[in-house]
């Protein structure tokens, strides 16, 4: 039967992957989603525990932010269940969330967490490269790291998102190691069906199911044509008003609309030039201490990380 934690009878999920954002929970969670025995929130990223409702910068971006904002909508997402074994979503902005923790422990204190993490600097580039794609962010990719404070918002947050050691210090505190499980979306990548069943026995479903691995999911990349990667992604609609809207547009587009503004956006994606071995090693420098921290914590070798080559 249904495992999950519940309240009023209503299942609440027994697993969730918490982040990293570009860290591979997109793929994630449409692995997990074609699995019979899991059932995930048909919303990707219901975000419920991040949302603080005395917070006015929260308020001010319910629905395309914070689509979900009171248990009883987040009780919602989950009246599809069966007899799934596992219940999940995933929400990767738990993990930079100062409140999510201690939130998640006192709602579902049994629940597993899935961290996905990838290397700070390889994350960074690519979370870069979707603001700058999206208009977000012009100046050069290490501009931010050179005056962290005088950089704006969109910069500081990608520079920000890779520093790893504090944020999952919050649910070490407050979890047992057993609840939390790390993998990196480096062996995501290069070996997902090992990765994968590693993750369903985790969550004690059926190991031998194998998902549809050889799409990748959210892919990254420079556009090729700004003006056309523009108009897939937003329409004819200026993109702050575009995101004020989303969440009012999501339920009514229909499907076909949706997946070829995707295979329109991703067709028109190249791969990004790489990184020079002079800049990685600058931006390795940045995150070198927060990387052994995280290696201690975790207790898992990181010295990948900072080599340059």
């Amino acid at each position: 039967g249904v495992i999950g934690a519940s309240r009023n009878n209503m299942p609440l999920p027994n697993f969730m992957i918490i982040g990293t954002t570009k860290g591979g929970t997109t793929s994630l969670y449409k692995y997990f989603r074609s699995h019979p025995e899991i059932y995930m929130s048909p919303l990707k990223e219901p975000r419920y525990f991040a949302f603080d409702p005395t917070n006015p910068d929260h308020q001010s971006r319910v629905s395309h932010t914070f689509p979900v904002t009171s248990m009883e909508q987040y009780l919602a997402l989950f009246e599809g269940v069966k007899k799934e074994k596992a219940i999940g979503e995933a929400s990767p902005m738990y993990l930079n969330s100062s409140i999510a923790a201690a939130r998640i422990r006192k709602s579902i204190p049994d629940v597993k967490l899935l961290v996905s993490l990838r290397n700070p600097v390889d994350r960074a580039y690519s979370h870069y490269l979707m603001y700058n794609r999206e208009g977000n962010v012009q100046v050069p990719f290490v501009d931010a790291f050179r005056n962290l404070e005088g950089a704006d918002a969109f910069c500081q947050h990608y520079v920000r998102t890779s520093f790893y050691y504090e944020k999952l210090r919050r649910y070490f505190d407050r979890f047992s190691r057993d609840q939390i499980k790390v993998v990196f979306l480096e062996d995501l990548t290069e070996d997902p069906l090992r990765i994968i069943r590693e993750l369903f026995q985790y969550l004690g479903v059926e190991e031998t199911f194998v998902p549809e691995v050889s799409k990748v999911h959210n892919l990254g990349g420079s556009p090729s044509n700004k003006a056309l990667y523009s108009i897939a992604r937003y329409g004819f609609l200026p993109p702050s008003f575009y995101h004020r809207m989303s969440a009012m547009l999501k339920p009514v587009v229909p499907r076909f609309v949706v997946d070829f503004r995707r295979k329109l956006m991703q067709i028109n994606l190249e791969k990004p030039a790489p990184l020079t071995l002079e800049t990685r090693g600058q931006v390795i420098d940045v995150y070198r201490e927060d990387i052994l921290r995280t290696q201690e914590l975790i207790q898992k070798d990181l010295s990948s990380w900072l080599q340059k080559g």
